[in-house]
């Protein structure tokens, strides 16, 4: 299985947001059909973009720490 381009992509979420938007415009019959894929949709592209970062403890150590001074600092 080839991987999607970034032009594929790009295709692909049109469609979704277009779907989206007419699935909340129109009414039932054509709401029912659009309702068959347009957030499968999306959840296909999140999973296939989806990148896993690895957890680092010091990442969460400096934001904790800078968001309890700056909330210090706010009261």
């Amino acid at each position: 299985m080839n991987k999607l381009t970034k032009r594929q992509v790009d295709i692909i979420k049109g469609i979704g947001i277009i779907s989206i938007t007419a699935g909340h415009i129109f009414s039932e019959p054509v709401r029912g059909f659009l309702f068959l894929y347009h957030v499968p949709i999306f959840i296909f592209i999140s999973g296939y973009l989806y990148k896993p970062y690895p957890v680092k403890k010091d990442y969460f150590e400096r934001k904790t720490y800078s968001l309890f001074i700056r909330v210090l600092i706010m009261k």
